[in-house]
């Protein structure tokens, strides 16, 4: 298996904790388009890589615009912009998820621990109203309605909390030259071949195989839509940017 560079930054570096998530609304939603099919995208906080399902996680709640999106076309893409390096990662995926209905424990496991790593203000939105209601802002301080949410148990996750899983089909990574560092008229000596400097560069990791028999566990949807998960072989190709 491949060691991908955009593979090994998801696991270290700060920033990774965040990135652009974008999926395919059906129109109507939080991504409008009057019933047209229309990009979503919104920023994701990243809660961690599964290395045996070589998927990139993070939690919702099962009533978001973004739950619905994937119901409907679990094809989506995560983007991180790296300002010191100057690397962008925008990886094409498709998503499986983690909720109250999947059956495998070791998938069950993974939601219960998130939901114990959440602080107690963020456990408690899960059983507030559905994200995107009116505020009802006259309602009274301490009044038990649907407005107002109530303590979570760190035990017991909500039924409206959901583990999103990315599974990554391709990663586009483009790399750009430092700010006032690039002279298109140098050359750089590599493989004894002198060759133009590139202002940029651009490489393309493709899933090449899938070898289902190999994965250790499989995510699934609650619903049992989605795909298993799988062991990849990955190609490399430089393209030009």
């Amino acid at each position: 298996m491949i060691v991908l560079k955009w593979w090994d930054v998801l696991q270290v570096l700060e920033f990774a904790n965040y990135a652009q998530f974008a999926t395919v609304s059906a129109g109507g939603g939080g991504g409008g388009g009057g019933g047209m099919a229309v990009p979503a995208v919104r920023t994701i906080r990243v809660r961690g890589v599964l290395n045996e399902q070589r998927a990139v996680m993070f939690s919702t709640d099962s009533r978001s615009d973004k739950m619905k999106d994937l119901s409907a076309n679990p094809h989506c893409e995560l983007c991180w912009f790296f300002p010191l390096s100057k690397e962008q990662f925008r990886i094409s995926a498709y998503a499986t998820w983690i909720d109250s209905a999947t059956t495998d424990s070791k998938l069950q496991a993974i939601r219960s621990q998130q939901w114990k790593e959440l602080v107690l203000p963020t456990r408690s939105l899960f059983d507030a109203a559905p994200p995107g209601t009116v505020m009802d802002r006259n309602t009274k301080l301490g009044d038990l309605d649907k407005y107002e949410a109530q303590p979570q148990s760190p035990h017991i996750p909500s039924p409206n909390f959901v583990i999103v899983l990315v599974h990554p089909i391709t990663c586009d990574h483009l790399t750009l030259p430092p700010s006032g560092m690039v002279d298109p008229k140098k050359v750089l000596h590599h493989d004894g071949v002198l060759k133009p400097a590139r202002q940029q560069r651009r490489w393309k990791h493709a899933v090449a195989k899938s070898t289902p028999a190999t994965a250790t566990a499989t995510a699934t949807t609650g619903s049992g839509g989605g795909a298993a998960a799988t062991a990849y072989e990955w190609i490399v190709t430089e393209l030009n940017p």
